[in-house]
């Protein structure tokens, strides 16, 4: 029984590759822009982690062992790919190319594996601070291009940062780089949502004044309503829970101080909620776009591939901004409770 112990919690050389290829993963997926490092047209992201997985395989051939979370995971991930991207559609006669190209990322949730053998090998903690330290570049970099732009009318940097991703990448997918129509400049990529995460991260032992207001300007400078107002909120809740006295100074303090500039802070795009709630607004036809669609199909949903009336891109017709919306079309209810099942 010892000796079966002793075997089960042996680190092989395959388990230290594959903790050694997350690191590379993490850094590529953080420094590589938005679709990542294409040399000679092949996926760096693919590749690695395709190696993830491989590693993984040939571990857990080495111990001949499985431990029954992951049998249960596979066995769910197969379930709800046969379901909604397989039966669901066809049922509803909306099966196309689109029902496997919106589910296949899922196949994505297959690295849970691999990350959690790579944890035992050099622990959580040594992966977050690398990551940390890869959203850093990232956030100097937003935080510098765009004070260029903003502050000395030099937009120089950021469409060399533009062209850059696009020479990577081979397409401007997922970049946001350039004016936005009420004058300010915006300096976003996909990479530019872990600016949350680290923040939080960051105040998890305690609220880190410094950390907070570098994140929080990283994110104010990529114009992401969304993070912002996440992070303003995180951010209040760790500060009061930590120190309220100094809480209730800083919001008294910024309500003091934002009264004078209300109005001139409605011509500022970060700042124009109520353009976002008028019926007429985007996301607002999107949400009752979805909103009727989930009507139509309320307890199996849709299908991944399926669209609504209203189309946010011809290239992705399944593609919506509002996510958790665009899913419980797709899912229904029954889909988002097997969702929720792995949690």
């Amino acid at each position: 029984m010892v000796e079966f112990g002793i075997r089960l919690n042996r680190i092989t050389l395959a388990q230290r590759v594959l903790a050694l290829l997350l690191f590379l993963y993490i850094g590529e997926i953080i420094l590589g822009g938005p679709l990542g490092f294409q040399p000679y047209g092949m996926p760096l992201r693919k590749l690695l982690m395709v190696m993830l997985l491989a590693c993984f395989a040939i571990h857990v051939l080495i111990l001949r062992k499985v431990e029954a979370w992951q049998l249960i995971f596979v066995a769910w991930l197969s379930f709800m790919l046969v379901i909604w991207a397989g039966v669901v559609p066809l049922l509803n006669q909306n099966y196309s190319r689109y029902a496997f190209a919106e589910a296949f990322p899922l196949i994505g949730l297959l690295l849970i594996f691999p990350i959690m053998s790579a944890v035992r090998v050099f622990g959580v903690s040594s992966y977050l601070n690398f990551s940390n330290k890869c959203v850093f570049l990232v956030a100097i970099v937003v935080i510098f291009v765009w004070m260029l732009a903003t502050f000395f009318d030099a937009i120089e940097p950021a469409l060399a940062l533009k062209l850059l991703f696009y020479q990577l990448s081979g397409d401007d997918f997922g970049m946001y780089i350039g004016p936005m129509p009420d004058g300010s400049f915006r300096v976003m990529w996909i990479t530019c949502m872990l600016f949350p995460l680290m923040l939080i991260y960051k105040n998890i032992n305690g609220f880190n004044f410094s950390w907070t207001v570098f994140y929080l300007v990283a994110i104010y400078a990529s114009g992401t309503r969304s993070f912002l107002y996440a992070c303003i909120f995180s951010a209040s809740i760790l500060l009061a829970s930590e120190r309220p006295k100094l809480a209730i100074f800083l919001l008294a303090g910024s309500v003091i101080g934002v009264i004078p500039f209300l109005q001139n802070l409605e011509n500022i795009r970060l700042f124009q909620i109520s353009n976002e709630l008028d019926a007429s607004s985007e996301r607002s036809l999107q949400f009752f776009s979805l909103i009727r669609l989930f009507s139509d199909f309320p307890f199996f949903g849709a299908g991944f591939g399926a669209s609504a009336d209203m189309l946010r891109s011809e290239v992705a017709p399944y593609s919506y901004e509002l996510t958790y919306v665009a899913l419980l079309s797709k899912v229904g209810i029954v889909g988002i409770v097997a969702f929720i099942f792995p949690l």
